[in-house]
């Protein structure tokens, strides 16, 4: 293992901090999926968004992880992840071309962005072109973040959407919930490689609005 990684994933503080993350990810997981009994559309649809939003950013505090103890900027792209996690489901009102909550909810079939094909299309492009646009791995990274951890967690009642292969059947909560834990890891690592070694933690802490 390289040194900024070993030094990522095992210095005390921060295994300390994602295990707390770990554990606020998993309670919000659980009672965020059972408010959803919930009859009222309006609250139903506020809790599942919210859900989505604070899992997107608390996806995000992993990656930053320590520098969360240092950096506003780590804060401020925890932000920006839970705006990501929460605009997925704008396409519901794209879709149905209302913003009437009840036309948004009935949709015939998903919208594209919750294909997971279309997302991972989104990322793969922003990172063909990191080289040339300040901030751009980044982005590519919050996306994959916030849009995937918002997928898993769907896939717990519909399963993913890969087009054009279909549906996998629905992901079970410890499925879920681990596979997000496992996206979470994955970004962390990718955001330390950063294509070079070793990485600053300057270069790390990196936000997209700088």
């Amino acid at each position: 293992m390289y040194p900024s990684l070993q030094k990522a994933f095992l210095s005390p503080t921060s295994m300390g901090i994602n295990i707390i993350v770990f554990f606020m990810i998993t309670g919000a997981c659980y009672c965020g999926d059972r408010l959803l009994v919930i009859q009222n559309r309006y609250y139903k649809a506020a809790i599942d968004n919210s859900t989505h939003a604070l899992i997107g950013g608390l996806c995000w505090a992993v990656v930053e992880s320590d520098l969360l103890l240092s950096s506003w900027r780590s804060w401020m792209n925890c932000l920006i992840c839970v705006f990501l996690a929460m605009s997925v489901d704008f396409d519901h009102f794209l879709a149905a071309g209302s913003l009437n909550i009840e036309k948004a909810v009935h949709l015939p079939s998903r919208p594209v962005l919750h294909n997971t094909s279309v997302i991972l299309i989104i990322v793969l492009l922003c990172w063909l072109i990191r080289h040339k646009v300040n901030g751009m791995t980044t982005l590519a990274l919050m996306i994959l973040s916030s849009c995937l951890s918002h997928h898993l967690r769907d896939a717990n009642r519909r399963g993913l959407w890969l087009f054009p292969f279909g549906n996998t059947p629905p992901l079970s909560f410890p499925i879920y919930v681990g596979g997000i834990f496992a996206l979470s890891l994955f970004v962390r690592s990718m955001q330390y490689y950063h294509l070079t070694m070793p990485i600053s933690e300057e270069k790390f802490s990196e936000s997209i609005l700088a």
